[in-house]
């Protein structure tokens, strides 16, 4: 998860950024210090982002100001791009290319650009906005004896006090949902792990037997554009697909079969849903009861529990209930308050872990003998700390297929998301997961 934070000097973004990343167990990124190191990581992270970095770049050679155009480009540009790069694998980034637009000042006529620009919080991004009113910036910029752009010059710093505003409203509201919620993924990026994933198909077809058991990881099912977020039609079409071949399993089948237990068809599929979102009540269950497909929901038992930066809300205790009396669902843990395990010591995760299993046993008559790690951040101290508190078996993030004698604290799941089409679902049912771990892993290690 990379979350990004954006919004007018004074706002509170330092103090936003220390809160998600303790809530997330995620370090805070910053820019290379080193001009060569600033430079290198800048230009692939904009070659990682390419058509976000060309119109930011572009916009921000239309300042006119020449002082303000070489520090948009070197910590607006270059300073965010290198930020994304070191990123990649997961980070807070506390103003990037969302704060540059900003100070770019764009106009309404921009409108094109900016959107091109926001396209990439549709992907492996979150943008949070953090706002306040204009008394509480103003105090909180006196604190610091700071005026935004002073340094510049009194016309450059009375400019940014009268555009500013205004600017920093277009782009947000050009970032609203509505504008580009089918920007996941860029055409070319699509098409290129499509082909991936491809080839690890067709080499996978050379193993025999060829037994491919699936266990699917969802989040919420609606519109909203979140990245974890599958649309209802989607979902539905994919759950038809499932029931069509007949190959849905419950997830307890799925573990049986991991202990060498029950033998499954050749093609198995279980279906798992984290965090315990209330759509998966209201959007969710009503297409699994259609298909008659088993799921299993793995949720935090502190209901307060932040789960997602924009604080989507999940499942009451009653709603929960509700749930619950589905013959197709079961309820696994997700920890007491969904804390990244890595981050914890050995006691707070054994605590984490029997806290959950009380709570959700008291709200529901019946004990979880599943869990699934919060962000998938597990260990081997992890495990048996879960394993010790009296789980059957554990669930990380960690992409492929499950097999006879998998480790049953660190069995695998396929993320399902909106960045992924109908072919590469289907892709996604097989041992080309696993084809395109091992073909990834060694180009990284090249």
């Amino acid at each position: 998860m990379i979350i990004e934070l954006a919004g007018m000097p004074g706002a509170g973004k330092t103090a936003r950024a220390n809160e998600l990343a303790r809530e997330h167990g995620l370090k805070i990124i910053q820019a290379p210090t080193h001009t060569v190191s600033l430079v290198t990581e800048g230009l692939m992270g904009a070659l990682w982002r390419p058509i976000a970095s060309y119109n930011l770049l572009a916009l921000i050679l239309k300042e006119c100001n020449r002082g303000i155009r070489r520090s948009l480009f070197v910590n607006g540009w270059l300073g965010s791009s290198a930020k994304y790069w070191r990123a990649r694998h997961g980070g807070i980034i506390d103003q990037g290319y969302a704060q540059a637009l900003i100070g770019a000042l764009p106009q309404s006529s921009d409108a094109r650009r900016i959107i091109r620009v926001l396209s990439i919080f549709d992907r492996d991004f979150e943008l949070v906005w953090c706002d306040t009113d204009q008394r509480t910036r103003a105090e909180r910029l006196s604190e610091r004896n700071y005026q935004p752009r002073e340094e510049f010059g009194e016309s450059e710093r009375k400019r940014f006090t009268e555009e500013g505003e205004r600017a920093y409203r277009l782009i947000r509201e050009l970032s609203g949902k509505d504008n580009y919620p089918e920007r996941s993924v860029s055409f070319i990026r699509r098409l290129v792990k499509t082909a991936g994933y491809l080839f690890s198909y067709f080499i996978s077809r050379l193993e025999f037997p060829q037994t491919e058991i699936t266990v699917l990881m969802y989040h919420s099912i609606d519109r909203s554009g979140w990245k974890l977020a599958v649309t209802p039609e989607m979902f539905e079409r994919q759950m038809k697909y499932l029931a069509h071949n007949g190959w849905a399993v419950s997830l307890a089948d799925v573990v049986a079969y991991a202990k060498g237990e029950k033998e499954l068809p050749a093609h198995a599929v279980a279906v798992t849903f984290d965090d315990g979102y209330q759509h998966v009540l209201t959007v969710a269950l009503p297409i699994l009861e259609r298909y008659r497909i088993p799921a299993t929901v793995f949720l935090p038992s502190d209901m307060s529990a932040r789960t997602s930066p924009d604080d989507r809300p999940r499942l009451t205790e009653e709603e929960l209930r509700t749930l619950a009396r589905s013959p197709l669902i079961t309820i696994g843990s997700h920890a007491e308050t969904h804390k990244k395990f890595t981050e914890l010591a050995p006691e707070e995760m054994k605590k984490e872990s029997v806290n959950s299993a009380e709570k959700l046993a008291g709200i529901l008559g019946k004990r979880p003998s599943l869990f699934a790690y919060p962000f998938g951040s597990r260990s081997t101290v992890a495990e048996t700390a879960v394993k010790d508190a009296g789980y059957e078996a554990a669930f990380g993030i960690s992409e492929g297929t499950v097999r006879p004698g998998d480790n049953l604290f660190g069995l695998k799941r396929v993320q399902v998301d909106s960045t992924m089409s109908f072919i590469l679902f289907r892709l996604r049912l097989t041992s080309a997961v696993d084809w395109n771990r091992r073909i990834v892993d060694l180009l990284r290690r090249a």
